[in-house]
């Protein structure tokens, strides 16, 4: 079940009547993904075999998360995709990846935290328990996204992977530097044009966030299949 090198990528939306979301009876607050791009930096399975659990933690020190992500599939009116693999991974509170391997997107070698795979359900969900990720190499603070479609999925026949970059409300981030001395923002890194939220880009998409820097935060997205 390790995932292939020609993983895909996604498309923003905040789309036209005539788009895949609003044929799928899907809300603005979606978003879709499509075969365009490759997946993240620093995905790996342990000696083959994927990290299949719902915790990924491992202890990592940082604000709680919990992450819920349906699938829905664009091509067949929006119905939940279930059996598909979902994985995740993220860099800890100091923007630290786990890694199998030396490079420069992977610094804890040898360590598995903050990264895992589950099947969607009936429902097309799967929910994750981790932390706020960090601040890593200056970039904005994200978790990576990758999805291996089942066959029996009607996006399947021309898509099998989809990737994605999902982000946090700005308010999230800069609430975290506020309450934590764990999470330190780079120096180099700028603030979004629009303070208040991240803009998409054709390969990121921002949570829907509720919660406190104090107590945690659970962060959501409903995510369109489309082989469009």
């Amino acid at each position: 079940m390790t995932p292939s090198a020609s993983a895909a990528a996604l498309l923003p939306l905040r789309p036209p009547v005539h788009s895949p979301l609003a044929s799928a009876g899907m809300d603005e607050d979606s978003c879709v993904l499509s075969s365009m791009e490759v997946a993240g930096p620093a995905l790996f399975s342990v000696g083959g075999a994927p990290l299949l659990r719902r915790d990924i933690t491992e202890g990592r020190p940082g604000i709680p998360l919990s992450l819920t992500l349906q699938l829905r599939d664009c091509d067949n009116q929006g119905e939940a995709i279930c059996g598909a693999e979902v994985y995740v991974w993220h860099c800890d509170a100091e923007g630290r990846y786990s890694g199998g391997h030396s490079g420069p997107e992977i610094t804890a070698i040898g360590e598995t935290y903050l990264r895992g795979v589950q099947f969607s359900n009936q429902a097309g969900s799967v929910v994750f328990h981790t932390i706020l990720p960090g601040c890593h190499q200056c970039q904005l603070e994200h978790i990576h996204l990758l999805v291996l479609l089942p066959s029996t999925v009607p996006s399947s026949r021309t898509v099998s992977t989809a990737s994605a970059q999902l982000l946090f409300p700005y308010a999230v981030t800069t609430a975290a530097y506020s309450c934590s001395t764990l999470y330190r923002p780079s120096l180099d890194m700028q603030p979004p044009a629009h303070a208040a939220e991240p803009a998409d880009s054709p390969s990121q998409h921002t949570l829907q966030v509720s919660g406190n820097a104090s107590t945690g935060y659970a962060a959501s997205l409903v995510i369109g299949i489309t082989s469009v």
